[in-house]
């Protein structure tokens, strides 16, 4: 499922993962034919889950960070 790579270490591992979930196969597809989405989540369920659950996280920003949940930022030119 995932490439030799992701056996350097637990970086490479997850970003071979967000990449696999990111993937979508095609029939003309050689590059990662044997790493994307629907290939992670027979093979591994859970690791698809996971990354799942973080790629629906609300997105953080500079102006959105968890101390300023539910404020508006204010405009660039108010005095």
């Amino acid at each position: 499922m995932l490439p030799p790579r992701a056996t350097d270490n637990a970086r490479e591992y997850f970003a071979e993962a967000v990449e696999a979930y990111l993937t979508n196969p095609t029939d003309h597809d050689t590059y990662k034919a044997d790493n994307h989405h629907v290939l992670l989540k027979q093979r591994n369920p859970e690791l698809y889950e996971y990354v799942d659950r973080l790629m629906k996280l609300p997105a953080l920003n500079a102006t959105s960070g968890p101390e300023n949940q539910g404020t508006d930022p204010e405009p660039a030119n108010s005095q």
